[in-house]
């Protein structure tokens, strides 16, 4: 009787260990198959509150070139440091300083302190659009001495439509004299500015005297 008491027992371990042996081989293939799983199927890890501020791409020095569908520049945009935002589709610019070529006139030039860059959707569809903020500065030249330059401290521009525009109070300079505005919309492409007042702030234009002779 001690006998079969002793093979029984011995029985119950080896038991035991086949089941432990089971049971560690059935754990270690469920570790294989997560390693094993799909990169889009994997776990993403969570971001840390103090990046998920954090710009996704920082560029110092950059240069854009945007081109028009016949192959011709459109746009070249120069900053001191570009940083973009992928989670709010943003692209914000510091010291941005943009040469807008114009289809049959001289060409454009902006700059300004700080500004972004993103896709919005207007009256006109889908479009980019650059903000502009602190010492804007718009200026065309043409060869033959004739200029226009206007200053702002915020601007739309919407280089697609070649369009600029601002409820903020913006000065223009010219050959001919300078002109004061509480407002502007300008179709850069065709040379039309369309200024606002306000009852007390009259546009207010201010002739050269050499205007005069």
């Amino acid at each position: 009787m001690s006998k079969s008491r002793a093979t029984n027992s011995g029985s119950s371990i080896l038991n035991q260990r086949v089941l432990l042996i089971v049971l560690a081989l059935a754990l270690a293939g469920i570790g294989l198959l997560v390693l094993e799983l799909p990169e889009e199927l994997q776990p993403v890890p969570d971001v840390p509150l103090d990046l998920q501020d954090a710009p996704d791409l920082v560029i110092t020095g950059a240069e854009i070139h945007q081109y028009r569908e016949n192959g011709g520049l459109h746009y070249l945009l120069n900053a001191e440091e570009i940083r973009y935002f992928e989670r709010d589709e943003l692209t914000r610019l510091t010291a941005p300083n943009l040469i807008l070529y114009a289809t049959d006139d001289a060409p454009w030039q902006v700059a300004a302190a700080f500004g972004y860059l993103r896709q919005a959707s207007t009256g006109s569809g889908d479009e980019e659009v650059v903000f502009l903020r602190k010492d804007v500065k718009l200026q065309q030249r043409d060869t033959d001495g004739d200029y226009v330059s206007l200053s702002a401290p915020s601007l739309y521009l919407y280089p697609g439509r070649e369009y600029a525009e601002t409820e903020h109070d913006v000065i223009i300079d010219s050959r001919i004299g300078r002109t004061l505005a509480v407002g502007l919309q300008g179709d850069l492409r065709g040379g039309l500015l369309r200024l606002f007042s306000q009852e007390e702030k009259p546009v207010h234009t201010i002739l050269l005297p050499d205007q005069f002779k």
